[in-house]
Parts: C-alpha cells; sequence; structure tokens
C-alpha cells in the first residue's frame, strides 16, 4: 500500500508536506506546526478558505483514490491520508477477495486520547479551547506515528477504533464541481468552534472533524446515497461524508438521560446547531443512520435523538417497499424487527 500522510496547515494558507511514507517522522513533528489558535472575533473564513480547500482536498485522484481528512476546526490545519488499494489481499478479507471495500485499508490501534494526555494537560483542558486544540493536534501525530509504523489491517481508518465513551455525529453531503458543498460543511463545523471559541459556553468541539468522499451507487437498497441505476461504484456521484467526534462520560451523557449540566446542554446545543447546518448545505444531505444523528428539542426544552421523522426520510418509498418483501420473505415472523427499523423501513 502507498501511503501518504501530509500536515497541511493550509486552510489557514499555511500549507507544507511534514512527512510522508518514505520520510519517517518524529512523534512531535505535528506539535506547534499547525498554527496558533485566531483570535477571538477573526472571521470563518480565515478558517476554510475556498481557495484553499480547491486547492487541497480531492486532488490527485487518479493516483490517490482513497483520501482521508483529519481537520481542526479551531486552527484551520489539516491532515491528509492518501493510499492506493492494495492488489494483494490482507489478512482478514473475506473469501480473500481483493475488491472488499476494506482491502488495502489500514487501521490504527486503539488511541484513547483523553485519558492519556489530561494527567499532562490537566482536567480543565477538556472545557478549554487550547485544551482541545491540544488533544486535536495530538490526534493528528498519533495518526501519523501509526502510519509510520505499519498499524495496518483490513478496515476503516478511524482513530478511535475500540473507543466506548464517544459519538459522531456523521452526514453526507453531495459535492459539486466547484466544491461549494465542501467549503460550506467545512464552514457550519467552523462557524459552531469559532462561537464556543469566543463564548464561555462550557462545552468544546475536541476531536478532529474527520471527513472521506464516497461515490452512491444502486448496490445496496438502504443506502443513504442510493443512485438509481448506477451498477459501478468507482461511477457515481461523489458525496462527502463528514463526521463531528466527541468523547463522552463524565459530563456528556450520550443517552441523554441526564440534560441538566450546562457542559451537556452546552453540547446538545452545538450538535443540533451543526445538524441543521449540514441539512441546509444540500436538500439531498442525509445523516449515516448508524452514527448519531437526529436531534429534536420538545417544547420544554428536552433533546431526544433518532428523530422518527428524520429517518422516515432517510429511504424514499418505492426502496422501503422493496426491502419490507424481502424481509417478509426472510424473516416472516419479525425476529429481527425493531423501532428503529420501523421508522426507517416502515410503511
Amino acid at each position: 500500500v502507498e501511503f501518504q500522510c501530509i500536515l497541511v496547515g493550509n486552510l489557514l494558507n499555511k500549507s507544507r508536506i511534514v512527512s510522508t511514507a518514505r520520510d519517517p517522522v518524529q512523534p512531535t513533528t505535528c506539535f506547534g506546526c499547525c498554527g496558533a489558535v485566531p483570535p477571538p472575533g477573526s472571521s470563518v473564513k480565515a478558517l476554510v478558505d475556498p481557495a484553499e480547500v480547491r486547492k487541497n482536498i480531492l486532488t490527485d485522484l487518479d493516483t490517490e483514490p482513497w483520501q482521508e481528512y483529519f481537520w481542526n476546526p479551531y486552527t484551520g490545519s489539516l491532515l491528509r491520508l492518501s493510499w492506493e488499494a492494495s492488489k494483494l489481499p490482507p489478512d482478514g478479507v473475506a473469501d480473500g477477495d481483493p475488491s472488499s471495500s476494506a482491502a488495502g485499508a489500514p487501521k490504527l490501534k486503539f488511541l484513547d486520547l483523553w485519558p492519556q494526555k489530561l494527567p499532562l494537560l490537566g482536567e480543565d483542558a477538556r472545557w478549554s479551547v487550547d485544551g482541545c486544540v491540544r488533544v486535536i493536534d495530538t490526534a493528528f501525530g498519533d495518526v501519523e506515528n501509526a502510519i509510520q509504523q505499519d498499524q495496518f489491517t483490513d478496515d476503516d481508518m478511524f482513530y478511535l477504533e475500540y473507543a466506548s465513551e464517544s459519538v459522531f455525529l456523521s452526514y453526507f453531503i453531495p459535492v459539486d464541481p466547484a466544491l461549494n458543498n465542501v467549503v460550506k460543511a467545512l464552514r457550519v463545523v467552523a462557524t459552531v468552534a469559532k462561537r464556543l471559541r469566543d463564548s464561555d459556553a462550557p462545552y468544546k468541539l475536541d476531536l478532529p472533524c474527520e471527513f472521506r468522499f464516497v461515490r452512491g451507487s444502486s448496490r445496496a437498497v438502504l443506502s443513504p446515497i442510493y443512485t438509481e441505476g448506477v451498477q459501478d461504484p468507482a461511477a457515481g456521484p461523489l458525496f462527502m461524508s463528514i463526521e463531528v467526534p466527541t468523547f463522552t462520560g463524565g459530563s456528556i451523557d450520550p443517552t441523554l438521560a441526564k440534560q441538566d449540566g450546562a457542559p451537556m446542554r452546552s453540547w446538545l446545543a452545538a450538535f443540533e446547531e451543526i445538524e441543521q447546518g449540514f441539512k441546509a448545505v444540500s436538500p439531498k444531505a442525509q445523516p449515516h443512520y448508524a452514527k448519531f444523528y437526529g436531534l429534536k428539542r420538545d417544547a420544554g426544552g428536552r433533546y431526544s435523538t433518532f428523530d422518527p421523522a428524520v429517518s422516515r426520510g432517510i429511504v424514499p418509498e418505492a426502496r422501503k417497499a422493496q426491502f419490507r418483501a424481502a424481509m417478509a420473505r426472510l424473516d416472516p415472523t419479525g425476529v429481527f424487527e425493531n423501532n428503529f427499523g420501523k421508522h426507517l423501513v416502515g410503511a
């Protein structure tokens, strides 16, 4: 697998290559080179410059068709990982099938950043922009080091492989030729990061924003990016898969059972704003329904997740009927039915 690991502070107009797979780096390479946090009052454009986005995102697709990006929304720094699918199936690929979507993709060892880094950064780091910037840049360094150490398996590029205390808000957004939707989606996150940075809101975004690009096809009936008539996944329309993760535990309860604390309310408001912003980028934006989505606030201000109205809108009725017909044949007694499934594919 040919790898490049490139740190480009280019969303702040500070472009430079820090490392590649053939140029090993020291563990501290990513520290101190990502740019300082812009001062309060600085514009969102300073974090998401359209020209820099177009110059550094989705380049070299002919030679590097798989690309993964990690972005610090406070500083604008961007880590790009790019690779080609291996022609030799890695260990663990089912039936040795090199066409598997997992073939050639790396998997990073478990990184549990906050428990590891908080003793060094101090207990208040999680609730400060400076602390969160340090942890995000630490994630950049750990990703880079894992690449250099060849920690590859046949799986996805998540940098939190087994983290039980984290959630990912994730949406698919269609990509236009000028990448305007990419800029808009990044500005949604940057706008919220700026608001949190410039206010006394107790919650701060505390992990890198992660995004990659995938193509729609008609091979999966329930896919949020299903594209009628496209059998070849390599020929389908391009979508940005953007994820905003956060650590949970302590004051942040992903079950939403307790919502009274200020950090909890601040987190829910931030994620609600980001989700509504993603929806506003394009009417075709859809949530990744295996992740965190569908935040809804009732008249009393209490939040719930996986809003049935959002779930019902992910899959068109014709494909729901197709899936229900298959399930009636394969699961006539409803062994695999649940409320979420009923919302997603119910009549």
